[in-house]
């Protein structure tokens, strides 16, 4: 269930992979379609380093339509709010709860191929490339261990 953000459920893994279909629609996960389903629509839009946002509409509307998942540190700067409201699409989610990935958002998302992550971020998911997903990992991963710090909350 996505809530407000916080800890993780330690029984969910907070990822799972993907394949997009030919015509490049994801099938939003059972787990997650309560939450981000909103009246057969969903808002996509550019998320944390080059991802992309899948939003339940009240919440981005909640959100103020601003990138809400960028790191707090980060948060206030323009252009991480500029590129939200630019890049985001209302989509229609048909009776399968698949979603059409827009070709403008998946280039600038970065999504060449169709093996993807879908991450969960707390109030909404995060769409990866399968690889970029692991090279985020293993970049995230190094930083914490450079300074210490244990991983999560």
């Amino acid at each position: 269930m996505l809530k407000e953000a916080g800890p993780l459920d330690k029984n969910n893994p907070g990822f799972t992979e993907h394949l997009l279909d030919p015509r490049w629609r994801l099938s939003i996960p059972t787990q997650h379609r309560a939450d981000i389903i909103k009246d057969n629509q969903v808002v996509l839009a550019a998320g944390y380093k080059g991802s992309l946002a899948i939003w339940n509409p009240d919440m981005w509307e909640k959100k103020g339509g601003r990138a809400g998942d960028v790191p707090p540190e980060e948060r206030a700067s323009f252009e991480d709010r500029f590129i939200a409201k630019v890049t985001h699409w209302i989509e229609k989610v048909d009776s399968q709860a698949r979603v059409q990935l827009p070709d403008f958002l998946r280039d600038f998302c970065k999504l060449p191929r169709r093996e993807v992550v879908v991450a969960d971020a707390g109030d909404h998911i995060l769409i990866w490339d399968r690889e970029r997903w692991k090279e985020f990992l293993y970049q995230e991963f190094s930083r914490l261990e450079k300074s210490n710090k244990p991983p999560g909350p």
